[in-house]
């Protein structure tokens, strides 16, 4: 599990740092730049959208983390779909203002429970972020905050620019970039050395005061302590309509992690993203009646609380069966103790401390 994280950690400095600042700097004046900077920024930007993106991450050449995720959001919902390592779906999450629907919880019985969290509906519900990409509102998309930060991007990545060009067939224009380590730009190197000196400095990483590699047996090559890491390379190829909406993007880079031992392991992920009914797309809850049904006000009356997580069944048509919705870890309802009921559920462990499962 450490290890999972640890390589998502760094693909995502790596990528956010490297990524973020290539693109952003496109407001240079030239059409490819321009075109990339609109379209990756509208891409982060809170919208009505469905995307199907993976990310692929090795280290030395082994597979250490393969996810998949597909979602549809809109400005008030959004519907995610999980998958496992075969690619099948193992789950979801519906989110709309009020309700978050989650994975279903199988027992070893074979029966099917659902949770779901009931909060009274936000006062404010505009400022809720339902798109994951979403990191930009719409108004700061538009705002002088925004154009700052876009030359500022535009005077530190400098040169970058002419490793950017752009072709047009059948209305769609793609986008294609690539740098190396020479051609990395000096905000990039001193991204990466903030992000070792912030890596190295969790107390775990040093067991002693002068470590040996004995002090490190068992450890991921990750977990030892850094000495540098140099990329080798990113690309970036991109698809945009003629609107100037994203429509597909893929990212990869790769670079080499030297430890204080002098161990050097490589570092590579693949990332790629399809965007699909862009302003249109319109999540809808599996479970049809759940919005109706799952209120603030349903809770509160049934159970004294209107911020809850509780779970629940459903009858043959697909609809909530009512009777079963319990504040209880399923099968809490009988009069057992937390302890013996635990050991009849996958997916959960009783938290002694706290008196609740976690699942």
């Amino acid at each position: 599990m450490r290890k999972n994280v640890m390589i998502r950690l760094l693909c995502l400095v790596v990528a956010g740092v490297v990524l973020s600042g290539a693109v952003a700097y496109a407001a240079v004046t030239g059409s490819p730049y321009e075109t990339l900077k609109n379209a990756a920024l509208d891409a982060i930007t809170q919208r009505n959208v469905t995307v199907e993106a993976c990310m692929t991450g090795t280290i030395n050449g082994e597979v250490q983390t393969d996810d998949k995720t597909f979602y549809i959001a809109s400005e008030d919902s959004c519907l995610q779909y999980y998958y496992d390592s075969d690619g099948e779906i193992e789950g979801y999450n519906y989110s709309t203002d009020g309700l978050s629907i989650y994975t279903s919880i199988i027992g070893k019985d074979g029966k099917q429970w659902y949770s779901a969290y009931i909060s009274p509906a936000s006062r404010y519900p505009y400022t809720r972020n339902y798109n994951s990409m979403g990191l930009i509102s719409p108004e700061d998309r538009n705002s002088a905050k925004m154009r700052f930060f876009e030359v500022l991007a535009d005077v530190l990545i400098g040169d970058l620019k002419n490793n950017i060009s752009m072709s047009s067939s059948g209305g769609v224009r793609e986008v294609r970039a690539t740098w190396t380590e020479s051609q990395m730009p000096e905000l990039v190197k001193a991204g990466l050395d903030m992000y070792i000196e912030q890596f190295n400095s969790a107390g775990y990483r040093y067991p002693t005061e002068n470590p040996t590699r004995d002090d490190y047996e068992g450890y991921d090559p990750l977990e030892i302590p850094m000495k540098s890491v140099a990329i080798e390379y990113v690309t970036v190829y991109a698809k945009i309509d003629a609107d100037g909406n994203l429509l597909h993007i893929d990212f990869s880079g790769k670079c080499v992690a030297t430890n204080i031992f002098g161990d050097s392991n490589e570092l590579e992920v693949k990332v790629s993203a399809n965007f699909t009914d862009i302003g249109t797309s319109n999540p809808e809850c599996i479970i049809k009646d759940a919005s109706k049904t799952l209120t603030a006000e349903y809770a509160k009356k049934r159970f004294g609380k209107d911020y809850i997580t509780v779970y629940f069944t459903l009858n043959d048509d697909g609809t909530i069966d009512v009777g079963s919705v319990t504040t209880m870890y399923p099968g809490e309802t009988q009069k057992y103790s937390l302890k013996q009921d635990v050991d009849d559920f996958d997916f959960a462990y009783y938290d002694k401390d706290y008196d609740i499962f976690i699942g």
